[in-house]
């Protein structure tokens, strides 16, 4: 049958047109869990990798369509099922305060998540007015919460990880660790809780820089203003 569907390329051209038909529009490329549920299962490492040293209490992941928290959760959750740890982390997913349909589904207590009208954050890869069923109910079965985090907290978050881990993470990696310090203040977890943070990717994926010319480059007369001048910029 699979190779009668696709015996000519009319059908095959047919076949594709249909796929993208049911992608969103902003991006008829993107291929996520809703279309391949298979992905989700790669995603699980990152909890196996975790569970082989210490199983958190609360796992804060920055989420756009939610297929890395579901697929962190799946993982944890199929180990607890097998016997091989004691208990599944709560999910936290973190969105940009502008743009956290998946929040605020879940802070309206919905069973579903609704569009929003906009989405505006500085962290690109969160940049979302869209969101899933999966996600949403790892957050649930776990117990877990939402936290929207504002560009500011985002941008200085992603400072402080340069500043005392000497990782250049992604802006939108930066969010879980800004929202870790906004639940911390809020009281919904504890400093004392034991907290995974998701870093998902190098500063150098959605990059801006701080100045708009080259000639607002910091330049060094020797390499003893090396120090300083990094001192400067962070």
């Amino acid at each position: 049958r699979v190779r009668n569907l696709f015996s000519t390329k009319e059908s095959l051209f047919l076949a594709l047109s249909k796929v993208q038909e049911a992608l969103p529009s902003w991006h008829n490329g993107f291929v996520w869990a809703l279309l391949n549920p298979l992905a989700l299962d790669a995603l699980k490492t990152v909890a196996y990798e975790m569970s082989a040293k210490l199983v958190p209490d609360w796992v804060f992941v920055p989420t756009a369509g939610g297929d890395l928290l579901y697929g962190i959760y799946k993982g944890f959750r199929e180990l607890h099922h097998l016997g091989m740890i004691d208990k599944i982390p709560r999910m936290v997913a973190v969105q940009g305060k502008d743009a956290s349909p998946l929040v605020q589904a879940i802070d309206r207590g919905l069973d579903d998540v609704e569009d929003t009208p906009k989405a505006d954050t500085v962290a690109g890869a969160l940049r979302v007015n869209f969101g899933a069923m999966h996600p949403l109910l790892a957050v649930k079965e776990s117990g877990g919460f939402g936290v929207a985090v504002t560009d500011e907290d985002i941008l200085a978050a992603q400072k402080d990880i340069a500043r005392t881990e000497g990782i250049f993470a992604e802006i939108s990696s930066s969010a879980a660790l800004a929202a870790v310090r906004k639940a911390i203040s809020e009281g919904r977890v504890s400093k004392d809780d034991n907290i995974a943070v998701i870093l998902t990717g190098s500063g150098f994926k959605d990059y801006a820089p701080p100045f708009k010319s080259a000639e607002e480059i910091p330049l060094m007369g020797s390499v003893d203003e090396l120090a300083q001048k990094i001192g400067e910029m962070i």
